[in-house]
């Protein structure tokens, strides 16, 4: 955050900068008011560039047995050009190489999940799907499995068959 926040402060520097030398080329002819509105625009298209950037550098970092499971695009209203060109504000990844089969119970898969979100930070959760019932529980402190499959100390949440998290966990697993 404060790298992007660097790079709109030297965007609006060379912006107002370059008002200034169109300013100086013109021989003053353009209006003052050129130097503030150079220097707002490229801060605005910067941030604009770092929104729609920092989805491909995930991407381009993402490790082999990784999968993206999900990464919903939305819209918004105080962003008109999402509309046009829809943003990614988060992504969810399974860990595929982590996936382990409970060895009595084979529709049972635990694996590593991550959440990273634009403006927050990431979350790295382990995770157990059900992929028969489709459902799936964090597994935190004090839940555990039984040897025949049973949980204890948790509760399932149900979520629809066609989940993109479930399926990358139920099918790399």
């Amino acid at each position: 955050m404060t790298i992007e926040f660097l790079a709109v402060l030297v965007a609006a520097f060379s912006g107002a900068g370059i008002g200034m030398i169109l300013r100086w080329l013109s021989r003053r002819r353009l209006p003052r008011w050129i130097v503030p509105a150079l220097a707002a625009s490229a801060m605005l298209g910067t941030a604009i560039f770092n929104e729609y950037n920092w989805f491909p550098r995930l991407r381009a970092g993402v490790p082999a047995g990784v999968v993206i499971a999900e990464a919903p695009a939305s819209r918004a209203p105080w962003r008109p050009w999402s509309y046009v060109w829809p943003l990614v504000e988060e992504a969810w990844l399974v860990d595929q190489r982590q996936s382990r089969r409970h060895p009595e119970v084979g529709h049972l898969v635990i694996t590593e999940v991550w959440r990273f979100a634009r403006w927050q930070g990431s979350r790295q959760m382990l995770v157990a799907f059900d992929c028969q019932a489709a459902r799936r529980v964090e597994v935190r402190e004090g839940v555990r499995f039984t040897d025949d499959g049973t949980l204890e100390g948790g509760e399932w949440v149900s979520v629809p068959a066609d989940d993109p998290v479930l399926r990358a966990a139920c099918d790399g697993g």
